[in-house]
């Protein structure tokens, strides 16, 4: 999954086996979020 997720919020989501690759996470905020058995590879997750 590639995707542009910065300065976003992001509530009650579940993610669960999932590969993130070259994502931009960048200032975004997780609210009540899980993430179980996910990788990230080449993110930006500051």
């Amino acid at each position: 999954m590639e995707a542009q997720y910065s300065q976003k919020e992001v509530t009650s989501v579940r993610f669960y086996d999932c590969t993130f690759t070259k994502c931009d996470f960048s200032e975004t905020v997780f609210k009540d979020c899980k993430f179980s058995g996910c990788t990230f590879e080449n993110c930006n997750l500051s």
